[in-house]
């Protein structure tokens, strides 16, 4: 159960980042179609970056498929609703 919690809050905390990152990606690399380019683009600087945590609870390769998860969400909900502010 706490590495559930952990997850949770991970992600709730990472989540503005989240949301940044897939704009800054859609906004420097407009091209439709590559999704899966652009995540693995996404993974890179997230894991890059969580590496350089000390302590952390959960690990990145742990966390990922919860992060993978919330992005395609996202990226989902903002395709539908044309939340990307072109």
């Amino acid at each position: 159960m706490d590495k559930f919690m952990n997850t949770i809050k991970l992600l709730l905390q990472l989540l503005p980042a989240i949301i940044a990152a897939i704009k800054a990606l859609e906004e420097a690399l407009p091209m439709t179609g590559k999704g899966p380019e652009k995540l693995v683009v996404l993974r890179e600087i997230i894991s890059g970056s969580y590496e350089n945590i000390e302590g952390a609870a959960v690990t990145f390769t742990e966390l990922w498929p919860s992060i993978e998860r919330t992005v395609k969400s996202l990226v989902d909900m903002l395709n539908r609703t044309g939340g990307w502010g072109k």
